[in-house]
């Protein structure tokens, strides 16, 4: 039968070992634009497959990428995928990573088009345009792979008229061969004999019926009249339930475009990287860490916060679904954002009495300790709040700068103060969120870290040789932009993805992280690169001037709201608990 068009393009991507790294992180992009992407290096630990595989996996692509470094023209085993997919017809694209100097390639592969990852252009842009080729002309390319199959098959069988193409395939394999787009794949010769021999088979076997078209008209009418009423019986109840599952059909497909759409927005963002010095190898080795990081920026947003005074302040947060605080807020989203900055210099500490909670010291030039008492998930005391409820002005700056929607009120706020502001603060998203947008739900949280620590009920020391995981810090940052000669911060901003080590998780609520080139916003979202799973906010550095960083964690956090929101006799679960 003719081509699904609704079916995935099939991408087979062609690298050497060494460069298997690249193609981890790009297939991964590519199948979250719905490609179905695979090549047969997937496991470098495992031997090559055998070469009949190989060419049976490039016969049933419809597009090959050819990983193009100095490596790859001098492997065999690469060039000949390469030849391979040349001699079968397919459509090639090369994709330079690493500087090549035409002398290096021959002449043939000059020709070829490419497009270049290794240039002044973002990973997202390049990406951008590969999958605007990949769509280009889709239908008639996997047209072209259908029926490069079907002719392989009828030759391998000695040229079998069972195989040839009848009815309506026949019809659609003349109409492709006869509407090839401009500069879209050469239509190989056995293509071109497949589809002749089909439509000879088609013309003699219709001069054949011909002298006894009348007869058969006469018994097909015959029967027809037997049968008619029968069927148009059958036909209106199949119609009503066909019409109901199309309607179910289209129902998901809405779904599925409107998901899609919403990851493609957060992969244009604009991810700009700061790595330290000693961690600048962790993404060469840690496939999938831009989807990874891209799916926070439809998360972390800024709210715009009044004091007593009734002056606003920009903060970042997190967008969390409600269910994460617990039955009764499952359907709504918020967002939670700690409503103290870092330039205020005072030093917050946690206790579980409340006598105490309200301790705050102002000392000029003190950056940021969090003190949790020993053996202890505490770090805040928290109360509903009862101030007037009023709207607060949200926007995802990574996505869609000053495009905003509102929060409304305060659904809760730590008591534990910072000047005249509560340490941290819950508001409920009224607006719907723009596409891009999304809460954070039990997936995205880490509950790995701490639980370890939970189970002892003690602290641990954890080994100075123990290498902990490597982390990510996603920090907004406006763009500047110069209005009357003076140059003022915009809405319209850029992630900045900041790469560091854990220096210790032998705390229950906070966790110790190598200092960075640069300086995250207070609220920024502290993950694991590998798993993509939240695990803290960023909320500043320890007392020394030489000491790491430090984030609350958000499992810790997220048990304190949850035990102040729910009834007293309801004993609700820690969020970990809860999925």
């Amino acid at each position: 039968m003719p081509h699904d068009p609704n079916s995935a393009l099939r991408v087979y991507i062609c690298c050497t070992r060494a460069d298997t790294g690249f193609a981890t992180e790009l297939l991964t992009c590519l199948k979250t634009y719905g490609f179905d992407p695979f090549f047969s290096l997937e496991d470098p630990n495992l031997p090559q497959p055998p070469k009949e595989i190989v060419d049976d996996q490039i016969s049933d692509s419809d597009t090959v990428l050819f990983i193009l470094t100095p490596d790859a023209l001098n492997d065999a085993r690469a060039t000949g995928e390469l030849e391979t997919a040349y001699l079968q017809g397919k459509r090639i694209y090369l994709i330079p990573i690493k500087q090549i100097s035409a002398s290096e390639a021959p002449d043939a592969l000059l020709e070829l088009p490419f497009i270049s990852f290794h240039s002044n252009t973002s990973f997202a842009s390049n990406l951008d345009t590969l999958v605007n080729k990949l769509n280009a002309n889709r239908e008639w390319i996997q047209e072209h792979t259908r029926l490069h199959r079907l002719a392989s098959n009828w030759q391998k069988n000695r040229k079998s008229r069972s195989l040839l193409l009848f009815g309506r395939e026949l019809d659609a394999a003349s109409q492709w061969r006869k509407n090839k787009p401009e500069n879209a794949l050469r239509i190989t010769s056995l293509q071109d004999s497949f589809i002749a021999a089909s439509l000879e088979t088609f013309h003699n076997s219709a001069a054949r019926r011909k002298s006894g078209a009348p007869s058969l008209l006469k018994t097909f009418l015959t029967a027809a009249s037997i049968c008619v009423m029968a069927f148009l019986g059958i036909q209106w109840h199949s119609s009503e339930k066909e019409n109901t599952r199309l309607i179910g059909e289209l129902e998901n497909t809405n779904k599925t475009k409107t998901h899609l759409e919403a990851v493609q927005t957060r992969l244009y963002a604009d991810v700009r990287l700061a790595p330290t010095p000693g961690t600048s190898e962790l993404l060469t080795r840690i496939p999938g860490w831009y989807p990874r990081t891209t799916s926070h920026l439809g998360s972390i947003a800024r709210i715009q916060l009044f004091n007593s005074n009734n002056l606003s302040d920009e903060y970042t947060g997190l967008i969390l679904s409600g269910e994460l605080l617990g039955e009764a807020y499952k359907d709504k989203a918020y967002i939670l954002t700690p409503t103290f900055n870092r330039s205020d210099a005072s030093q917050l500490i946690a206790s579980s009495e409340p006598e105490n909670s309200n301790i705050h010291n102002a000392v000029a030039n003190q950056e940021f300790q969090i003190i949790a008492a020993e053996n202890s998930e505490q770090i805040l005391t928290a109360v509903v709040d009862s101030s007037p409820a009023r709207d607060y002005p949200v926007n995802l700056p990574a996505l869609y700068g000053d495009t905003e929607f509102l929060a409304h009120g305060t659904l809760w706020q730590s008591q534990i103060k910072n000047h005249d502001q509560a340490a941290f603060s819950l508001h409920e998203i009224t607006s719907p969120l723009p596409p891009g947008g999304r809460p954070l739900s039990f997936s995205d949280i880490d509950c790995q870290k701490f639980s370890r620590i939970k189970s002892l009920g003690r602290q641990q020391n954890i080994s100075a040789s123990k290498m902990l995981d490597p982390i990510g810090i996603i920090t907004l940052a406006p763009k500047l932009e110069n209005v009357s000669n003076e140059t003022r911060a915009s809405k319209l901003g850029y992630a900045t993805l900041a790469t560091s080590r854990l220096s210790s998780e032998d705390q229950l609520s906070y966790i110790t992280y190598e200092k960075d080139v640069i300086l995250p916003e207070t609220g920024s979202a502290v993950f694991n690169l590998v798993t993509g799973k939240i695990m803290a906010l960023h909320i500043g550095s320890t007392a020394s001037t030489d000491g790491p960083f430090e984030g609350v964690s958000l499992v810790s956090l997220l048990n304190e709201v949850r035990a102040d929101l729910s009834v007293p006799t309801s004993n609700l679960n820690s969020v970990c608990e809860s999925e």
